[in-house]
């Protein structure tokens, strides 16, 4: 959902100042946040690993509490705006939620898989390397767009690449992975 939120926000920034965006950019964007997550997050973890070796200091920066934070502002958020959408549609009928259908845990896990997995890696080296963790990543993913923008751009055949480079590595969770190539890098 952060993701979906990102690209959206990235495009009406994009819609406001009135930039043409080509079909190979939304591309690379898509690349670069797709199939490329479990790999990236085991570079991410090592670029971090290397970070804190080097400034130890961003490790003790601790964001995990200011994730937390704006995670249940929008909690709050989605909670009064449901509540509110609730009561419009139910025309000021108490207790009528005709049409609305409500999502139970176990509904919302079956959905996430891998990218429950993914998401609790990324917290995990969150936790582990602090600033650190979010500097390489929010370095490395600009990167590897522009990377792929530029690659395609050159019209090589990214796809091809991509199953070259990574082959399976694509169609994997890699869940576990990331801690142990940066405890490896360490």
């Amino acid at each position: 959902m952060c993701d979906l939120g990102s690209a959206m926000v990235l495009f009406a920034l994009y819609t406001v100042a009135q930039v043409s965006v080509d079909a190979d950019f939304v591309l690379a964007y898509a690349l670069a946040k797709g199939p490329l997550r479990a790999p990236r997050l085991a570079l991410d973890a090592v670029v971090a690993a290397d970070m804190t070796r080097r400034w130890p200091q961003l490790a003790r920066v601790r964001v995990t509490s200011l994730i937390d934070a704006g995670t249940d502002a929008l909690a709050r958020f989605k909670r009064v705006w449901r509540s509110d959408a609730e009561e419009s549609s139910a025309g000021g009928t108490a207790g009528s939620s005709a049409g609305v259908t409500h999502e139970t845990g176990a509904e919302s896990s079956k959905k996430s898989g891998a990218g429950a997995k993914l998401a609790a890696e990324a917290r995990s080296l969150t936790d582990k390397y602090g600033l650190a963790y979010m500097a390489a990543k929010n370095i490395i993913g600009p990167v590897t767009m522009v990377i792929f923008y530029v690659a395609l751009k050159s019209g090589i055949d990214v796809q091809a690449l991509l199953e070259r480079a990574l082959g399976s590595a694509v169609n994997t969770s890699g869940a576990g992975g990331a801690a142990a190539t940066a405890g490896a890098a360490a």
